[in-house]
């Protein structure tokens, strides 16, 4: 399978330690107003060139290629309105539901979204569990190591991810725990 990534300026060294071997395209746009509109008009243009696209980020675009699976993360945003600015959380119920009808397969990240994509939607979606690759230099044993991904955003319940991880280090007081993610508001 031959994978193109079309990414934002400056992502790329990301991306090329993660999939070496994809082809990787620029976004032109650095501002999040330039980012949607290449987002919803550029893959209808470029659909050509590809069998299908998948969109990482819980939206398709308006003028959707012709292949298209979505990927819901959450859908927090019915639930935890205060974390979004008025603008924000107009596009995302505008775009949300009609992102989901209109795709050609839908992918929620856990059990719990696909109930919310349900519930929101009408639709199935398949469950798909992010996997996690750590990559060292040299070997170090990871048994003892808690990992959370996650950012600083309101919307991620950092509380409530700390306060899990200091149940499991009652259980295992030699249990390390990793946060990595944005960690920049």
């Amino acid at each position: 399978i031959e994978v193109t990534l079309y990414l934002r300026p400056g992502e790329d060294e990301h991306f090329r330690l993660a999939n070496p071997q994809a082809i990787i395209r620029p976004i032109p746009f650095r501002s999040e107003v330039g980012r949607l509109m290449w987002h919803h008009a550029v893959p209808w243009l470029l659909q050509h060139r590809h069998d299908a696209f998948l969109f990482p980020a819980n939206f398709v675009p308006m003028l959707l290629p012709r292949s298209s699976v979505l990927v819901v993360h959450d859908l927090n945003f019915l639930t935890n309105k205060q974390s979004f600015g008025r603008l924000n959380l107009l596009y995302r119920h505008l775009m949300q539901r009609q992102s989901i009808l209109r795709s050609s397969g839908v992918v929620s990240i856990s059990g719990a979204t696909a109930d919310e994509v349900k519930q929101f939607s009408g639709c199935e979606s398949e469950v798909i569990h992010y996997s996690v690759r750590l990559r060292t230099q040299e070997p170090v044993a990871f048994e003892r190591n808690l990992l959370c991904a996650s950012s600083l955003s309101h919307h991620k319940n950092i509380a409530a991810a700390h306060e899990a991880c200091l149940r499991h280090l009652e259980d295992d007081p030699n249990l390390s725990l990793t946060f990595i993610g944005n960690w920049l508001l």
